[in-house]
Parts: structure tokens; C-alpha cells; sequence
């Protein structure tokens, strides 16, 4: 993500005319390091570019599988590592961890489970709708 997210933003500044981007949000997973030194290694990244909307960070869990694994796990913020356990499961099904993969499984997650399991989720609405750039991180 870190290489990649660049490219990003300047793909969001070419959106076709009528379908501007309000805002760019930057969502990280902690990853067990100190979410402000992520959040200032991404913002430097771009530091010397400009562009038409904000850009926004956002670290809000140890790792963002957790919230994938919300309708396994009763508490999957608890869980040290919540990838590996992610790739476990999948795996056992023969499943290889792919961000296809991810992106079908967000797609399935009930919002509602989410919600109830996964404490970091509750401010996440309100991070996508303000733009707030600090998120809570749940250890």
C-alpha cells in the first residue's frame, strides 16, 4: 500500500469531470507499530504533491483483517495477529489470502456484526463522513 497509494491519489485527481472526489481517506492498520509514525511515513510520502481534495489518514486497528474476521469471531480485535489467523481459516478451505479475496469478504461482513464485535468500527462512519485524520486504535 505504501508504494501504491501515490498512484492512487493521482488516478482520484483524473476522475472524469462531474465525479469529483471530496475527499481521500486513507485507511492503515497498525500493524503493532505507533499508528502517528504510519500516518506521518505515509503523509511524507506525498509531502512535495498538491492535490484538489483533502487527504486524510486513518489507523484504526492493530490489523484491518480483524474487521474481516468479525462474523467468525466474537472478538476479533483481541486477536495478536489477526492475518494469520484469517489465512488460517482460509486455508482450510483451501483459500488462498488474495485482496480479491479481501475485497469479497468486506463485501460480505454484516455492518451490524461489525459494529457489535469490532469496538474500533463504531467511529469509523463518522471518520469517513468528517474526515477526521486520527482514529482510535484498539491494541
Amino acid at each position: 500500500m505504501f508504494k501504491r497509494f501515490p498512484g492512487f491519489l493521482e488516478e482520484f485527481r483524473h476522475i472524469k469531470e462531474g465525479s469529483n472526489v471530496d475527499k481521500a481517506l486513507v485507511v492503515l492498520d497498525a500493524d503493532h507499530k505507533d499508528p502517528q509514525v504510519e500516518i506521518k511515513r505515509f503523509a511524507d510520502r506525498i509531502a512535495n504533491r498538491q492535490y484538489p481534495f483533502p487527504i486524510k489518514y486513518c489507523v484504526i486497528v492493530q490489523e484491518l483483517e480483524a474487521w474481516l474476521l468479525a462474523s467468525e469471531v466474537v472478538a476479533p480485535e483481541t486477536l495478536f495477529d489477526p492475518k494469520t489467523d484469517l489465512e488460517t481459516k482460509l486455508s482450510a478451505r483451501a483459500i488462498s489470502y488474495t485482496p480479491e479475496v479481501a475485497r469479497r469478504l468486506a463485501s460480505d461482513v454484516n455492518l451490524d456484526t461489525l459494529r457489535h464485535r469490532c469496538h474500533s468500527f463504531h467511529a469509523f462512519p463518522q471518520i469517513v463522513i468528517n474526515g477526521q485524520a486520527i482514529c482510535p486504535v484498539t491494541s
